[in-house]
């Protein structure tokens, strides 16, 4: 009765930690110790199958006080080919349970591998009990081997049969739980291939935000290991485990999604006029002829000619000046286009330059126009919108509010919100202050030229005096020398 209430209680147990436990390296390390510890086992071993071979996955050795696996490390062994000579292998093919009493009173060509390993290592295999993992699909998934059933007096001794059926029951658990992970896996896999695709998508889409994302990512990955082997100051109470930091990560990679809704003109916006540069350059070309003509005709008087020449020589040479996206449009600038946009023409059809373009073109600072920089901002709003679609898992639940709030400040002058400091999380904190990072010294933005990461520091610096950033991250993070890489 001892007996049979250990039995139930190991397989509570395990029924238990397989719905608790978080850790797949730690439950499976579960299942094979108390496989053996009924079992009276000295060792054991867990494969998983992938493809047409089986992988080491948990190994434990009492008499050569071996266990690898527990914690996920790789196991520094060959993997064991599905059509190969071993016993593993064999049980893996046919399916079948095997429970040997002494390997060295069969001959069966499939025992010869753990034969040569006694030899190797100086290990005595006898008894011996492998059955295989099967799924719900009747697909083998693993096989569980294993070795040297003991009496309470430590001998060697075969596998009671009545083991098979509760051994068979633990690999049935180890196999759905298996199997559910391998769902699981498959299914991130699709959701980490679906956010690749976008980004790509993104990334392709306009050579200006080529790298953008990636760049991001790789400067968010070395900071939060900063920050994990930071043990003191002010990130000492800050730890991003495996969970954490996969969602700010995934977060990194869907925050610009929404650009996909941003029309190219206004992604590509390289100049202030675009391609109605050379219409006004033609424009001022043909007024120069006509004023020309007039001047020969006597419509016009040599003064007058050459006051209207001088004026439109200088304009040609203003807008040249104010199309550059790194030119700032001072006030002396704003005064000849103004005077410009004021300038009659002699045939009076149309104006020099007309008001869309001037519009565009009395832009201070870059090369969207108010109009075109509200469509611009609004990229974190389709991207909120486009990730209200996705049902995130648990773990992924902060994804999309930390991605559409990178452009927030902790002073409240952000968008689109415009929330203030105590509705901004750590996380948004970071990812806003490495966007603005990356974007400064990013050399393929149209409307400027990339800027030297000292000074891109600075940048961040005096946004964090100004409110605007986190000053304890930003001293972080330039403490940390990741962005310097």
């Amino acid at each position: 009765m001892k007996k049979t209430g250990d039995y139930l209680l190991k397989t509570l147990d395990i029924g238990i930690a397989l719905t608790t436990e978080r850790d797949p390296n730690k439950l499976l390390e579960k299942i094979l110790r108390e496989s053996r510890e009924i079992t009276h086992a000295d060792a054991g071993t867990l494969y998983i199958k992938r493809g047409k071979e089986l992988h080491f996955k948990i190994i434990q050795n009492e008499t050569s006080k071996t266990f690898l696996g527990e914690d996920g490390e790789k196991i520094d062994l060959p993997p064991l080919d599905i059509k190969g000579d071993s016993v593993s292998a064999y049980v893996a093919r046919t399916k079948k349970t095997i429970n040997i009493p002494n390997i060295y009173n069969v001959t069966d060509s499939y025992l010869e591998g753990p034969k040569k390993y006694d030899k190797m290592t100086g290990y005595k295999t006898e008894s011996m009990l492998v059955i295989p993992l099967i799924d719900r699909e009747d697909e083998v998934i693993g096989v569980m081997l294993l070795i040297n059933a003991k009496n309470p007096e430590g001998e060697i001794v075969p596998f009671l049969k009545y083991y098979e059926r509760i051994i068979a029951y633990f690999a049935s658990q180890v196999a759905i739980y298996m199997s559910n992970m391998n769902y699981l896996d498959e299914i991130q896999k699709l959701f980490g291939s679906f956010v690749e695709v976008m980004v790509t998508a993104i990334d392709k889409r306009t050579s200006y935000n080529a790298n953008h994302t990636k760049n991001i990512v790789i400067f968010l990955e070395r900071f939060i290991k900063y920050i994990n082997d930071t043990t003191h100051g002010s990130l000492a109470n800050q730890y991003f485990g495996p969970e954490r930091s996969k969602e700010i990560v995934m977060a990194a990679w869907l925050h610009d999604v929404g650009k996909l809704a941003i029309p190219l003109s206004i992604m590509d916006k390289a100049t202030r006029l675009t391609e109605k540069y050379d219409v006004v350059i033609k424009r001022i070309h043909l007024e120069k002829l006509q004023v020309k003509v007039d001047m020969m005709e006597g419509k016009m008087t040599k003064e007058e000619y050459e006051s209207r020449e001088k004026f439109l020589e200088e304009s040609e040479k203003t807008i040249e000046i104010c199309n550059n996206p790194n030119k700032y449009i001072d006030d002396d600038l704003m005064v000849k286009l103004e005077n410009l946009y004021n300038y009659i023409p002699i045939s009076e059809d149309e104006k020099l330059i007309c008001d869309d373009e001037y519009e565009n073109i009395t832009v201070r600072k870059g090369t969207l126009t108010e109009r075109e920089r509200k469509i611009m901002q609004d990229h974190v709003v389709f991207t909120k919108d486009m990730l209200d679609k996705i049902p995130f898992t648990e773990k992924l639940r902060h994804v999309k509010k930390w991605a559409s709030m990178h452009h927030e400040f902790l002073d409240g002058s952000g968008y689109p919100e415009g929330v203030e400091i105590k509705s901004i999380s750590f996380e948004v904190r970071i990812l806003t202050m490495l966007d603005i990072y990356e974007a400064l010294i990013s050399a393929d933005r149209p409307y400027k030229k990339p800027m030297e990461r000292e000074k891109a520091i600075e940048v961040l610096k005096t946004m964090s005096e100004e409110g605007k950033l986190d000053k304890t991250l930003v001293y972080e993070f330039e403490k940390s020398g990741v962005w310097k890489e």
